[in-house]
């Protein structure tokens, strides 16, 4: 099992001092998860941040 909290590029607004290289781009972290691993939840959540839960 494997959770992961990260923040997104929308973190930026608020945080503009936050490198844009350390923010989530569209469909990560997701899709940087090695194979065998299956997403159960991503979403965004307030505060420009992205939760994913998986399993593999």
């Amino acid at each position: 099992m494997l959770a992961w909290e990260a923040f997104t590029t929308a973190a930026r607004r608020d945080r503009p001092h936050l490198p844009a290289e350390w923010c989530l781009a569209p469909g990560e972290p997701a899709s940087l998860l090695p194979d065998g691993f299956r997403v159960l939840d991503q979403r965004d959540v307030q505060g420009g941040k992205r939760r994913v839960l998986a399993r593999s």
